[in-house]
C-alpha cells in the first residue's frame, strides 16, 4: 500500500503556499469583525490516504468504509460505490481516520473541488488519496467552512488554475494555503442558518422542477398516442367530411396504382438502357407486398376507432418499389477529407439530423451504395444503436448517404413524410418496432419486420393536419422545457449568489457585540505556540 499522500508533501511546500496566499488574501476588504485565516491556521487535521494494493480487487464486502471521490458531492454524501477494507488495510491508513462531520474535499481528477461531510455512522472510516480530510479546531464551524469551499471564490480559484501534470490535483500546500474569510463565531452560526434556510427553498423549487421533465415526456407521448388513434383530429374530421375530398380508401388505391406504375416505369427504363424490348407479360412480375392488413389491425395495435374510416397498409406498400427500405453503407471506413457526409444512428435525435457532425466517407465507397443516395424528403430511422430515432431528410442533404445503422424510407407521394416520421415514434409503433429488436451484442431492427409494420393511413389532408398539430404541440412542450432549464440555471446562479453574498458579509447583519474573528485567531495561535514551547 502507498503511504498517505500528505506524508509525501514537504513542509516547505506548505509554508510557501500559505505565505503566498496570505499575502494576496489579506488585500481583500472584509466586513468589520472578520479576519482571514488559512486552513493551516484553523485546522487540527489535513490529510489524504491511499488505495490498498491491488486497487478495486482488494476491496472487501464489509469492514472499514473507505471513502472515495465518487462519494463526495456538493451538499451531500453519496453512498453509492462506498468501498470497504479489512483490518490490516485500515490499520495502514490509521493516519487518515475520519471523525463525524469532518469536511471532505476532493483533491484530484474531474471532481476536484467537490465538498461534503462525514455522516455520523461513518466515523472511523478512512479516505483514499483522492479525498482530503479537513478538521477544524473546535471553535470554528465546519458547515461555514464547507459553504465557503463550495462558493465561487474558492471554486473559481481551483478551476482557474492548472494543478498537477497528468491530471488536476491539489497539493497539501495549496490546501493549507486557502485563505478563509472568518466571521465572528456568532455570525458564522447566523450565516450558516441563513444559507441553509435559503438552500432549503431552492431545493424545494428544484424538487418541483424535477417533476416537470417527466410530465413533459408523458405529454409528448400522449400527443403522439392521440394523434395515431384518431383522437387528435376528431374535430377536424367533423369539420371536413370525407365527401369533400379524397378518402383514405381512395388514397390507398391511388398509392397502389402509383407504386405499380413507378415499378413499370423503372423496368421499362432498364430494358431501354440494355437496348431490349420488354418480354411478353412482363408486367405480371410486379409483386405487391404481402401482409396487407385489415382495419381490425388499427383497433388492435393503435386503438383507432372504426369511425375514423382510416385504412391500414404495410410500410413497404407506401415506399418506392425499386428502393424498398434499405440500409446504407456497411463499412464507412476512416473519416475522409472532403468526403461524402453520411448519417449514422447517433446523428438522428428528436426528429432532426445533426448535419454539421456527419462523418465524411470516401466517395468511392459512397458510389457503391447508390440505392441510399439521399434526395430530400425521405424518412430515415435508426435501426441500430439509438433504435427508433426518426427524422425527415431536408432538401439540403441531397447527395449525401446513410450508414448500415440507418434505414431509408422513400415514401410515395400519397404519404406525408412528417406524418410517417411522427408515427414511427408513437408508443404503438415503438412497441411493435422494439418488440422485434434482434441481436444481443449489437441489437437492431430487422428490415423485413420494418417493411411489414402496419401503418394507419388517413386521407392525405388529414395526414397533413396531424403532422401540423403534432409539430405545434411538440414546439409548445419544447418551449416549456426550455423555460424549465432556464429556471434550473437561475436557481444554480442564485445558490452561487447566496454563497458569494454570505462571504462578503451581505447575507446577515454584523453585530458589534460579537467577538472579532481576529481575536479568536490570535488566541488559537497563542495556544499553539504555548503547546509547541511545552513540547520542545
Amino acid at each position: 500500500m502507498n503511504r498517505p499522500q500528505i506524508d509525501e508533501l514537504s513542509q516547505s511546500d506548505s509554508n510557501e503556499g500559505a505565505r503566498n496566499a496570505s499575502e494576496s488574501g489579506n488585500e481583500e476588504a472584509l466586513p468589520d469583525g472578520w479576519a482571514f485565516g488559512s486552513i493551516k491556521d484553523t485546522t487540527t487535521k489535513v490529510g489524504s490516504g491511499a488505495t490498498p494494493k491491488g486497487g478495486k480487487a482488494a476491496y472487501k464486502a464489509s469492514g472499514t468504509p473507505l471513502i472515495r471521490s465518487m462519494n463526495v458531492h456538493f451538499e451531500e454524501f453519496n453512498r453509492d460505490g462506498l468501498a470497504f477494507i479489512d483490518d490490516d488495510q485500515a490499520a495502514a491508513l490509521d493516519g487518515v481516520t475520519v471523525n463525524a462531520n469532518d469536511t471532505l474535499l476532493n483533491i484530484t481528477g474531474a471532481s476536484i473541488g467537490r465538498v461534503s461531510y462525514v455522516p455520523d455512522d461513518l466515523a472511523k472510516a478512512r479516505v483514499n488519496q483522492h479525498v482530503c480530510i479537513l478538521r477544524l479546531v473546535e471553535s470554528f464551524s465546519q458547515d461555514y467552512l464547507r459553504f465557503y469551499l463550495s462558493s465561487p471564490a474558492i471554486q473559481n480559484q481551483i478551476s482557474g488554475e492548472e494543478y498537477g501534470v497528468t491530471r488536476p490535483a491539489l497539493t497539501k500546500g495549496q490546501v493549507l494555503s486557502f485563505q478563509i474569510p472568518w466571521a465572528p463565531l456568532a455570525e458564522q452560526s447566523r450565516i450558516v442558518s441563513a444559507i441553509e434556510s435559503l438552500q432549503t427553498r431552492s431545493s424545494r423549487a428544484r424538487e418541483l422542477l424535477s417533476e416537470v421533465g417527466p410530465l413533459i415526456g408523458q405529454l409528448r407521448q400522449s400527443v403522439l398516442r392521440d394523434a395515431f388513434s384518431g383522437k387528435l383530429t376528431a374535430d377536424w374530421r367533423r369539420q371536413n367530411p370525407a365527401a369533400d375530398g379524397e378518402t383514405a380508401r381512395e388514397l390507398l388505391l391511388r398509392i397502389r396504382t402509383e407504386r405499380r406504375e413507378r415499378w413499370q416505369s423503372e423496368q421499362l427504363a432498364k430494358y431501354e438502357a440494355k437496348g431490349k424490348k420488354p418480354p411478353k407479360n412482363w408486367q405480371d412480375k410486379y409483386k405487391e407486398p404481402d401482409g396487407i392488413l385489415d382495419a381490425d389491425a388499427l383497433v388492435t395495435e393503435f386503438n383507432v376507432e372504426k369511425t375514423c374510416n382510416w385504412e391500414v397498409a404495410p410500410l413497404e406498400l407506401l415506399v418506392d418499389p425499386e428502393k424498398s427500405i434499405p440500409y446504407g453503407i456497411v463499412k464507412t471506413g476512416d473519416p475522409y477529407r472532403n468526403g461524402v457526409p453520411t448519417v449514422r444512428c447517433g446523428d438522428i435525435k428528436r426528429f432532426s439530423i445533426a448535419i454539421t457532425d456527419l462523418k465524411l466517407v470516401n466517395p468511392d465507397v459512397h458510389r457503391q451504395y447508390r440505392r441510399t443516395y439521399l434526395q430530400g424528403g425521405e424518412v430515415i430511422i435508426a435501426i441500430r444503436g439509438t433504435v427508433g430515432e426518426t427524422a425527415v431528410v431536408p432538401a439540403e442533404m441531397k447527395g449525401m448517404n446513410i450508414s448500415r445503422e440507418v434505414a431509408l424510407i422513400p415514401v410515395l407521394s400519397g404519404v406525408d413524410a412528417t406524418f410517417l416520421m411522427y408515427l414511427l415514434a408513437c408508443p404503438a409503433a415503438k412497441r411493435l418496432i422494439t418488440g422485434q429488436v434482434k441481436g444481443v451484442a449489437q441489437s437492431g431492427i430487422n428490415l423485413s419486420d420494418l417493411r411489414m409494420l402496419p401503418i394507419p393511413l388517413p386521407s392525405l389532408e388529414e395526414q397533413h393536419e396531424i403532422a401540423r398539430r403534432i409539430t405545434q404541440a411538440l414546439e409548445m412542450l419544447d418551449n416549456i422545457s426550455a423555460v424549465e432549464s432556464s429556471i434550473e440555471n437561475s436557481l444554480t446562479h442564485l445558490d452561487q449568489s447566496i454563497l458569494s453574498k454570505a462571504f462578503r458579509g451581505e447575507l446577515v447583519p454584523q453585530d458589534p457585540r460579537d467577538e472579532p474573528a481576529s481575536e479568536l485567531l490570535a488566541r488559537i495561535r497563542q495556544q499553539r505556540q504555548t503547546t509547541k514551547t511545552k513540547r520542545n
